[in-house]
């Protein structure tokens, strides 16, 4: 399978994880961050994110969505996830994976995107997912990241 361009926006959590993962290993980055180029903490590293027109959070999901061939929600199990107001939750174009707090426990979700992404001709993918200060005390970045840079961005490397 060739290269994906992954595609988030600036808020600290799984989105940050999905940028800092795909960095990692070499793929492309890219999205739409918010009005200002600054991020949930203030800190904004390279990821080649163009700033939106608007500093809302629902405006800038709904363009990193819309302009993306398809969405993929990591929640985590013992995180509650807000953002379903901006975001179709169901549908071709949208995969929803829970994530347990346990890396190992994930492998076989990594199978199945990567397999959703092939089916589905997928070339640009919208990682989003709850943000780090939702979090129930779980490090939410740290979970995706791992699960994203070592069993699904693998794939593609």
């Amino acid at each position: 399978m060739s290269k994906i361009k992954i595609t988030s926006g600036d808020l600290t959590g799984v989105e940050r994880a999905a940028l800092k993962a795909a960095k990692q290993r070499k793929l492309e980055t890219g999205g739409y961050c918010l009005k200002g180029k600054l991020a949930q903490d203030k800190i904004l590293l390279d990821y080649n994110l163009e700033e939106n027109d608007s500093d809302s959070d629902s405006k800038r999901n709904k363009r990193n969505f819309n302009e993306s061939d398809a969405t993929l929600i990591l929640e985590i199990s013992t995180v509650n996830y807000d953002n379903y107001d901006t975001i179709p939750l169901f549908g071709e174009k949208v995969k929803n994976i829970c994530l347990g707090d346990n890396l190992e426990q994930n492998q076989d979700q990594a199978d199945q995107i990567f397999n959703w992404i092939k089916k589905n001709n997928i070339h640009n993918l919208f990682i989003t997912g709850p943000k780090a200060s939702h979090n129930n005390n779980v490090d939410v970045e740290q979970i995706a990241h791992d699960f994203l840079c070592h069993y699904l961005f693998i794939k593609f490397s």
